[in-house]
Order: C-alpha cells, then structure tokens, then sequence
C-alpha cells in the first residue's frame, strides 16, 4: 500500500495483530491528527530545491558543506546513487527571500535558465562552493533530478484505533514530518523502525496500551530530533549562530558539528541552551 486510505488500512487490520503505517500521504486521511503540543509551525519555514548535479568537483577528504546566510541554508555534500558517486544540493529559502525564487522556476522548461540562476545565487550566498563549480560541467544529471517545494514541520497523534478494534501505529513520515535542513528524516525513521521491532519482539498483547507505551518510547527518540531541527528552521537564536561562527573558523568545532548529525540526542543537548552551547564549544576547543 503506497497511498493508503482509512478504509484500507482498517481492512488489513482485521488481518493482523498490528498494523504500522508510515506513508506521509495517510495524514490526508485525518487517522493520526496534527498534535498541536509537538507541532510549534503551521506552515512551511523554508521553501526547498534540492537536486542531484554534476560539475561540482569533490574534495578529499569528503565533507559536507553547510552555509548559513540571511537568505537561508545551503546545503550540499556527495551522494552514493544507482550511477556512483554524485553531488547533492539543497537549497532552504527563507519565504519570502532571493532564494525562494529556484523553488518555482521551471526547470524542466528552462533548464539552461535554472541551471544559470542556480550559479548566480550560489556564488552570492556559498561563493566557497561555487569556487568548486566548472561552468561548463554544471548540470542536473537527468530530467526529473529536482524537486521543488515546501513542507509544514509536523509531529502527529502516534497511534490510533480503527473501526476494527486494531490499533495502528504511525511511524516515519505518517508520525513526524521534519524540515530536511538536518537530514534526520530517513535516519529517525529507521531508528524508530528497529526500536519498534525491538517492543514488537518483547510481546503484546497489541492493544491501545501497547500502542501509548510504544508512542512514548518512541518519542523519547524522536524529541531531540524534533526539537533540534525546529530550532535551526525558527528565528535564529544567538547560541546557535556562535556555533556556526566558531565552526567558520574552528575546524574542531566544525568537524564535531557534522559528526553530531548521527547523534541527534547529543547536538540537541549542545545548543539547546546558551549555557550548553557554551559548555559545549569550551570541551570541544579544549579537547583539541
């Protein structure tokens, strides 16, 4: 079931003891509600264009290149595909900023046009990486390698009960929607995915009280996740913006950055405070 409505889902329940649903397209369907507690934006706080490029050249060791402005964040580092190695690029604008205007430029209408566009804002906002750029080499590898848009940040009600008596437990996108500045949407989706297993594998009954007790422990995983990456995307505290001067000139601080992006729990505990970030800078300056 890729799209699957309430209807469906409750047919397969009177199947099964346990259905798990993780497509974001069922939040149309009203079954996990929006949980306004969890939930601080109603609307999306970037507008995305991201794509897979050639032209832009590699640097070794790889790393990620992560460039803040009052525009908004680019984003780019290497991606393995089906075809090797390629070069990603995401671009977060502010609404309502330069940068916006990639999001609806027809691409596949203009591709020279958008390709041109997309340099000219590189080179002003991330003139690092377009140092990297070889005009021309630069392209989208194949039609349909952009994607354009903007999504809402959003944590759902975990678990519901269907007309069946089953319950179902939302997980990936279905449960929590977060902007993709922080690249944790797949990770927390996995890591829930093998932690659910593991209360699966414990024993049910799979009643509503199995499903609360697994949402909460659940969202002990998901918590900083959420809360580090709405704090990027939300005005720009100034904790958080003397990580990204430290680390413009601290190749210690930057590299313990990147390196916290597979620890969600701890690079929420290093800027969720000035006194944390502090603290945090001052171990990872003096660690070195």
């Amino acid at each position: 079931m890729l799209a699957p409505d309430a209807a469906e889902i409750d047919r397969v329940s009177r199947h099964h003891d346990l259905v798990v649903v993780a497509s974001g397209r069922v939040a149309r369907t009203g079954l996990f509600p929006r949980d306004p507690e969890r939930s601080p934006y109603t609307e999306p706080q970037r507008i995305l264009t991201a794509g897979l490029f050639h032209g832009i050249a590699p640097v070794e060791p790889g790393h990620i290149h992560f460039q803040v402005s009052e525009a908004g964040e680019i984003f780019s580092t290497r991606i393995l595909t089906a075809d090797g190695p390629v070069h990603g690029m995401v671009v977060e604008a502010l609404p309502g900023g330069p940068l916006e205007q990639l999001a609806s430029y027809d691409h596949a209408g203009d591709r020279a046009g958008f390709e041109k566009t997309l340099l000219g804002l590189v080179g002003e906002y991330a003139p690092e990486l377009r140092e990297r750029i070889t005009d021309s080499e630069f392209g989208i590898i194949r039609p349909g390698d952009v994607i354009q848009g903007g999504l809402t940040p959003t944590v759902r009600r975990g678990w519901a009960t269907l007309p069946s008596g089953r319950v179902a437990l939302a997980l990936g996108d279905a449960w929590v929607l977060n902007d993709p500045l922080t690249g944790q949407g797949a990770n927390l989706g996995s890591r829930s995915a093998f932690e659910l297993a593991r209360l699966i594998l414990a024993g049910g009954p799979f009643d509503a009280g199995f499903a609360e007790r697994a949402s909460e422990e659940l969202w002990r995983i998901a918590e900083p996740v959420v809360a580090w990456s709405n704090l990027n995307i939300g005005p720009p505290p100034e904790h958080l913006g003397a990580v990204f001067a430290t680390a413009t000139g601290d190749q210690r601080v930057a590299d313990a950055f990147v390196a916290n992006f597979n620890d969600p729990a701890a690079m929420w505990e290093a800027i969720r405070s000035p006194e944390a970030t502090r603290s945090w800078l001052e171990s990872t300056t003096a660690a070195g």
